[in-house]
């Protein structure tokens, strides 16, 4: 088990968060105990745990959930029972929301849904679970509950199925794609042989899932670190038409420019992926536009003021998707922008002219339709110096061209 000092401080520093204890002093008064289990703790043993990001905070407890809820109430908590069916409720103590589920047993599972039962036993609820890195509890006295080899796995940077890799996918045929997830969030880790043939193995279980889920699981993905090798994986596994009826095709592309999920996806995407695509993941409105208009290849003329002197000029007056759509161009055309270019549009973020009405009144413009010509001349005279005049070199210019 990795023993470092960060991870005990992480660890120390869940189990003192006032609504951890909170919820630890709610299961001792019914009898049971609560624990944290999940990424916060997987997190804190990778010692990558940001205690000052949003926290998803997640405890299992040794007692029907009913009596959990039941519970939160008379201390006058509030309870959220979305997920009451599968033995979790969300409870708010302060402001704080955690979800808290009964320790389980699956009575029932045909690979999308499962029928849920109590069972007060930590090892039969952690057989259950997907992978051993996610079969960490934190005890209410900050010791770690490993029973089946988690903390070593993620020593040896393993992603490695609980039990038999087929009976757990055949659980829940998502934890397919979540295994490529992980393997995009946490890029130094790789799946053992037989764990990941698994998941080909099993990949047409994948249409089965819900759009919405497939699409949860996608867009985490590409927020991923490594988000580049998860869309390698759903391609090498044929997990991209197998889920999302596409066959991801990637173009080099400067990942810089890439800023957000739908440009990370455009750059293996044509335009004829998209219907398709939103279908199997239900694309928002905002997403469907982003992507068209990522894909929409530039004109030859935006092609060569992009790789020109003057690339500042036409990347100030175009809208702000110019620079994943010349990450994502066509590279036949001999004007087509060099990486380094790619990299200074995609960091470009010019300062507002520095010029303003009140400086042009107090240099003798009247206000009215002459202050506002005065100020676009300005704004373009900025412009021209390739965002480097001042304030008194572009006013003096003003005065120059007036005299």
């Amino acid at each position: 088990m990795p023993n470092n000092t960060d991870m005990t401080a992480l660890c120390q520093a869940l189990i003192a968060h006032p609504d951890v204890q909170m919820m630890q002093a709610l299961a001792a008064s019914l009898g049971g105990e609560a624990r944290l289990v999940g990424g916060v703790v997987r997190d804190a043993v990778l010692g990558v745990l940001d205690l000052e990001g949003r926290l998803d905070l997640d405890m299992a407890v040794n007692l029907p959930i009913t009596e959990v809820a039941d519970g939160a109430r008379d201390k006058g908590y509030r309870v959220i029972e979305t997920g009451l069916a599968f033995g979790s409720v969300t409870i708010i103590a302060d402001t704080h929301p955690i979800e808290i589920t009964q320790t389980r047993a699956d009575l029932e599972t045909d690979g999308r849904h499962a029928t849920i039962g109590f069972q007060p036993d930590w090892l039969e609820d952690a057989k259950r679970r997907d992978f051993t890195m996610n079969a960490l509890y934190l005890q209410s006295d900050g010791q770690l509950y490993d029973p089946l080899g988690g903390c070593d796995d993620i020593a040896a940077r393993y992603l490695r199925f609980i039990g038999v890799p087929q009976d757990r996918i055949a659980e829940d045929y998502l934890r397919i794609l979540r295994a490529i997830r992980f393997l995009a969030t946490y890029p130094t880790f790789t799946m053992p042989a037989d764990d990941y043939a698994a998941l080909q193995e099993a990949k047409a279980g994948v249409a089965t899932l819900s759009a919405e889920r497939k699409g949860h699981e996608m867009r985490r993905l590409l927020r991923g670190p490594a988000w580049r090798k998860g869309l390698t994986h759903l391609h090498e596994l044929g997990l991209d038409e197998a889920a999302y009826q596409i066959s991801l095709l990637s173009r080099p592309a400067c990942d810089e420019a890439l800023p957000n999920e739908m440009a990370r996806l455009a750059a293996y995407l044509t335009p004829s992926d998209i219907p398709a695509l939103d279908e199997a993941m239900r694309l928002s409105k905002a997403e469907k536009t982003a992507l068209t208009t990522y894909l929409m290849p530039l004109s030859n003329d935006e092609l060569v003021g992009l790789a020109g002197e003057d690339w500042q000029r036409y990347a100030y007056q175009s809208p702000p998707d110019i620079a994943v759509r010349a990450a994502l161009a066509s590279r036949t055309d001999g004007f087509y922008p060099s990486p380094e270019r790619l990299r200074q549009i995609a960091h470009f973020a010019p300062p507002p002219c520095p010029v303003t009405g009140h400086d042009l009144i107090e240099a003798g413009i009247e206000p009215g339709i002459a202050l506002g010509a005065a100020l676009q001349e300005a704004q373009a005279l900025f412009i021209a110096s390739r965002f480097t005049a001042t304030t008194a070199e572009l006013v003096a210019q003003l005065r120059d061209k007036r005299a």
